[in-house]
């Protein structure tokens, strides 16, 4: 839908008259004789706003005719459009800059665009390139906001058919009005979307990141006011974490290297310190009289693995070793070499009554299952007796 309204982006309210609504269910489809509303299309979303104070849920089109969702029955013929300013202005600063961004790396860096997108908190263009990387973003970057800082104007223009003819597809001439958008020396193009009146509004232009897609490279951006907020946050984010370090703002990355490297220190020391209480464990069962034993803790596997390990490379034994890893538990069972007893085997016949996965081989079997109490005491008195070589 071409809408004049759209040509100046702050044209927000209008007093219109109902042509036609239509009850589904909870909601009110409502068709105006003039609308201020965008609908979405050209990868601009729906606008924000209230008709006579009642918030409008959706707006959608249905064969040719656009409506306004509401919830509830608007009272008066005459009724009053309000589009939410903020929102609306994001729109428009956003889909300029794609304009820019796109026609620049076309013209700039023979790419071409694929698709583009934005919410209300991001943007980003998908453009053919085969290769990116830092320094190219900079590049396009950089001549975005040379161009910004010229203050080209936006023009919107209503050409006749034989003027624009040669210059674009059947497909972009197929409508009855024709509506171009000029940014003189950068891009002239067919588009229904609302615009800013010129460069400078979009303030600086900025791209975050970039990603390797199955057609070429998407470019995350921001521009104008979106721009603005996201380094509000930013700059907040930096405030919280210069305040807990105790640091001014551009000495925190030193700030987090300190902690990492104590990080790494401590975990050194955890590890030193699990590797001393393992072998005084093992110590205790290595030097025990009992050949069959048992034994329950709260270790992680490797480390319960380790311990069986440690005592039955140590000692003539036979191990049945339990962990309780909240609502699940890890069994193992193991065995020193010169024993005959076959540890797999063992564990089959405790996995089939206990509804444990896992397996092994003669001398080591491991696996786990839901947690139960009672298991280390069933070992025991299964297995506390059985004869060893």
């Amino acid at each position: 839908m071409i809408n004049k309204h759209y040509d100046n982006y702050l044209d927000l309210t209008l007093d219109t008259e109902i042509r036609n609504c239509i009850k589904e269910k909870d909601s009110y489809l409502y068709e105006f004789e003039d609308t201020v509303f965008y609908f979405e299309s050209g990868g601009q979303h729906s606008d924000h706003g209230t008709i006579n104070g009642i918030e409008v849920s959706d707006l959608v089109v249905r064969n040719g005719h656009y409506f306004h969702v509401l919830p509830e029955k608007l009272e008066n013929v005459v009724c009053h459009m309000e589009v939410e300013r903020d929102f609306r202005q994001k729109q428009a600063e956003i889909h300029s800059a794609s304009h820019l961004l796109c026609s620049l790396i076309n013209r700039n860096f023979n790419a071409r665009t694929i698709a583009f997108y934005n919410d209300s908190h991001e943007a980003y263009v998908e453009m053919s390139f085969e290769t990116m990387n830092r320094e190219t973003i900079q590049k396009i970057e950089d001549l975005c906001n040379e161009y910004i800082l010229k203050d080209i104007p936006i023009e919107i223009e209503y050409p006749a058919y034989e003027e624009v003819k040669d210059k674009f597809t059947d497909a972009k001439l197929a409508h009855d009005i024709l509506r171009t958008v000029r940014i003189d020396g950068i891009d002239y193009d067919m588009c229904g979307c609302t615009h800013v009146p010129s460069l400078r509004y979009l303030g600086m232009l900025k791209i975050f990141d970039f990603e390797k897609t199955s057609r070429g490279y998407k470019l995350y951006y921001l521009a104008g006011k979106m721009l603005r907020e996201r380094i509000a946050q930013y700059n907040d984010i930096l405030d919280s974490m210069s305040a807990d370090f105790a640091v001014p703002a551009e000495k925190i990355p030193e700030a987090v290297s300190r902690i990492r490297q104590d990080l790494r220190d401590s975990r050194l020391e955890t590890e030193e310190y699990k590797e001393y209480y393992l072998e005084s464990v093992a110590e205790r069962y290595i030097n025990s009289d009992e050949r069959i034993v048992f034994g329950q803790f709260d270790f992680d596997i490797k480390a319960l693995n380790k311990l069986a390990t440690m005592v039955v490379s140590n000692s003539s034994k036979l191990v049945f070793f339990i962990s309780n890893l909240g609502e699940k538990m890890h069994l193992v069972i193991a065995r020193s070499k010169d024993l005959e007893i076959d540890a797999e085997s063992i564990f089959r016949d405790i996995a089939l009554a206990n509804g444990l996965r896992g397996g092994g081989n003669r001398t080591f079997a491991q696996g786990g299952g839901l947690n139960d109490p009672g298991l280390l005491f069933e070992l025991t008195a299964r297995y506390g007796n059985i004869e060893l070589n």
